[in-house]
């Protein structure tokens, strides 16, 4: 029996090289918007959806992006564009979740 066809994962990097060239909010280390995921996924095929999520979630639970976050201030679209705020309660997430770490 023949087991079915199925497309290889994109290399990590190639995807993170997309994310670098074209979203100057992932290239410059910004506060990613709320939904960030959604304009990512946008046209991208099923293939790299998976990779893109991981991507996404890898860089949100980074050390120095909980710090970015506990220090508040805007969040930045893909185009790199404010869209939204990082909330008095993201913060204090943001700050827990850094103390709960070894960085």
């Amino acid at each position: 029996r023949a087991k079915p066809q199925t497309t290889p994962s994109p290399d990590p990097r190639a995807v993170a090289k997309v994310f670098l060239a074209t979203s100057p909010t992932w290239r410059d280390k910004r506060p990613l918007t709320i939904g960030f995921h959604k304009q990512a996924l946008a046209g991208a095929p099923e293939g790299v959806r998976t990779r893109i999520r991981k991507l996404i979630a890898h860089r949100c639970s980074r050390g120095w992006y909980l710090k970015l976050l506990a220090q508040g201030g805007p969040r930045f679209d893909w185009h790199g564009k404010e869209s939204g705020v990082i909330t008095p309660e993201q913060q204090v997430l943001a700050r827990e979740r850094v103390d709960g770490c070894v960085l």
